[in-house]
């Protein structure tokens, strides 16, 4: 219960320092008011359980968010600029893709297999100002990643196999780095997520020679 209650006072002050700190750029203020209220009365972390449980899926306690004031250090870490593509693998609500396309300006995708998700972010993303922004309900073997620069990866983890990415494409993973050859570490920081603090790790991949 203590751990239910430090979460949710975490969450809930990282909201008014996304309000004091982010809702100076009218258009991302406007779409974080209508993004709160689509999930007014439908939980994320419960829309989340009850799809995985339609599948018959084990992990149904999967969900996650990156708080938006930790995510601006990971972009500063990334290095993520206004001509990059980023890719948010499991971009749940797309809160971090509506950060990214209105604060760096660079092409975003977000991609979830959570069919409300994905209805309700694609909405959001015709509003003004949110051209280069859009959401996929995509499997792995399907992702456009052949030319993304930077691709985040929270809560979910591919074979690492499978991301074909170009040269010098950056990917950001949480907790531990790509155990891919192909990979090499670049830089790293310490990040309090709601859960507690851990490492975040920028895996570049390598100049074939």
């Amino acid at each position: 219960m203590l751990l239910f209650w430090k979460t949710r006072f975490f969450l809930w002050f990282d909201q008014l320092k996304t309000i004091y700190f982010f809702y100076r750029k009218p258009r991302f203020a406007l779409c974080d008011l209508l993004l709160g209220a689509l999930y007014l009365f439908s939980n994320p972390f419960r829309i989340c359980r009850r799809y995985m449980e339609s599948r018959g899926e084990g992990r149904v306690h999967i969900y996650g968010e990156t708080p938006l004031c930790a995510w601006k250090s990971i972009a500063e870490l990334a290095q993520i600029r206004a001509d990059d593509l980023f890719v948010d693998l499991g971009c749940g609500r797309g809160k971090i893709c509506f950060w990214t396309a209105a604060w760096i300006g660079c092409k975003t995708i977000g991609i979830d297999w959570v069919p409300p998700f994905i209805r309700k972010a694609s909405l959001l993303a015709r509003l003004p100002g949110f051209s280069h922004l859009k959401f996929l309900e995509r499997s792995i073997s399907k992702i456009p990643l052949d030319r993304a620069t930077v691709l985040y990866l929270y809560t979910f983890h591919p074979e690492e196999s499978l991301l074909k990415l170009p040269a010098h494409s950056r990917v950001i993973t949480v907790s531990e780095p790509l155990a891919d050859s192909r990979f090499h570490v670049t830089a790293s920081q310490k990040i309090r997520f709601p859960w507690g603090e851990t490492e975040v790790y920028i895996n570049t991949v390598r100049k074939c020679s």
